[in-house]
């Protein structure tokens, strides 16, 4: 079959390289055909965007680079005489190209994953139908601040101002919660000031028929036997920090570790302006159109996360980050209908599905990447297949 992709198809060049030896390109090589298998590269985010343009048409060192990862990712390698991925393309590499932009363009079935369990549910919130707001989250907070509502906003919701906290939730903290970044510490800050009795909430810090905590006393918890769930803060700070995720935080019901994955679960600022932000974060700026890197019949953006077209956490909005080897961030935003039952749940996956973006959706591409990642989340996956699948 000859290549399919309209990055590809109308390339005599890269067309001969799919069916003879001779015709397969090299380090070295230059011209439209290496500008083509550079543009492929970029879009499946192998190869940096600016390096393509610093080698555009010129198979140098980041292309010969960038081959090498996408092979060695795709285990592309001819058995009868290779034991490792090199950094020609050759015949299987030009297929697997084209079959992979291919997918992305919107044809055929490709390499994507099998739709299990089923489709992703579209949020009533979306679009048009999503009632309008201010643009702004809330006030800054200060270490002594907490959430009340005021009147109702043109929106038909409560603006979220700030306003003091009254003891317990003012008592000063010391480390190791005084020693985490500020912003942090206004969220645990809010989090206690909100606990009640049978509310969960600051979990595994404060047990869920406890009220709020003195500042010594909750102290006194992040410093015991819960130094794992402390780091895990830390850490899923750390990783929103690029992308300015942190500040939709309003409370923490729980920090939590599983199988393959950590993270917290939590209720937002609002759940629209955080949907508002991920969905712009799938979108992010166009790249080109750039004749030397991406033809302007490609069209390519910088997205730092895809939307998931199939998801397993439920009737929520979910969102992964666009990584190309090992951890990344999973941020699932709770639906309109069910608010009031289910958190969101923001964590990080230890290795992270491997995907693009297309249209703003994951096209999740059955590469080394993806495979580690199901391995991670294999035993839960396997659990919750007993709950997905239908009962004998």
């Amino acid at each position: 079959m000859p290549l399919r992709s309209e990055l590809f198809s109308d390339s005599r060049e890269l067309q001969a390289c799919l069916v003879s030896d001779a015709s397969h390109v090299v380090p070295g090589a230059r011209g439209d055909h290496v500008a083509r298998i550079q543009s492929a590269l970029v879009r499946l985010r192998v190869l940096e965007a600016d390096d393509a343009r610093a080698e555009a048409g010129h198979y140098g060192p980041r292309t010969t680079e960038a081959v090498l990862t996408y092979k060695r990712a795709f285990k592309i390698i001819n058995r009868s005489y290779q034991n490792s991925a090199d950094n020609v393309v050759g015949r299987m590499t030009i297929a697997s190209l084209d079959d992979a932009i291919f997918v992305l363009d919107g044809g055929g079935t490709g390499r994507r994953l099998a739709p299990f369990p089923g489709p992703h549910p579209v949020s009533p919130a979306n679009g048009s139908k999503r009632p309008a707001h201010p643009k702004r989250l809330v006030p800054p907070f200060t270490s002594a601040s907490a959430l009340v509502s005021a009147p109702a906003s043109s929106s038909g919701r409560a603006p979220l101002v700030a306003a003091p906290v009254t003891a317990p939730g003012g008592d000063a903290f010391g480390p190791p919660i005084s020693t985490l970044p500020q912003d942090i510490q206004d969220v645990i800050r809010r989090s206690n000031a909100a606990k009640k009795p049978g509310i969960r909430m600051l979990a595994p810090y404060i047990e869920d028929h406890e009220g709020p905590l003195p500042g010594p006393e909750l102290t006194k918890r992040f410093a015991g036997g819960h130094s794992v769930r402390t780091v895990i803060l830390t850490e899923l700070h750390a990783r929103m920090a690029p992308f300015d995720i942190w500040k939709n935080i309003k409370t923490i019901e729980e920090v939590f570790f599983g199988t393959g994955s950590k993270g917290i679960f939590c209720q937002p600022f609002d759940h629209n302006l955080f949907l508002d932000q991920m969905e712009a974060l799938t979108k992010g700026p166009r790249i080109g159109p750039d004749p030397n890197v991406v033809p302007v019949s490609v069209p390519l953006s910088d997205s730092k996360f895809c939307r998931d077209a199939f998801n397993v956490h439920g009737p929520r909005d979910s969102f992964r980050e666009i990584v190309k080897q090992g951890p990344g961030l999973h941020i699932c935003i709770a639906q309109p209908a069910v608010r009031a039952t289910l958190t969101c749940d923001l964590h990080i996956d230890e290795i992270q599905q491997g995907q693009v973006c297309s249209r703003g959706l994951c096209i999740p591409i059955l590469n080394g990447q993806t495979i580690d990642h199901l391995r991670t989340v294999g035993p839960w996956l396997a659990k919750k297949a007993k709950d997905w699948l239908p009962k004998p």
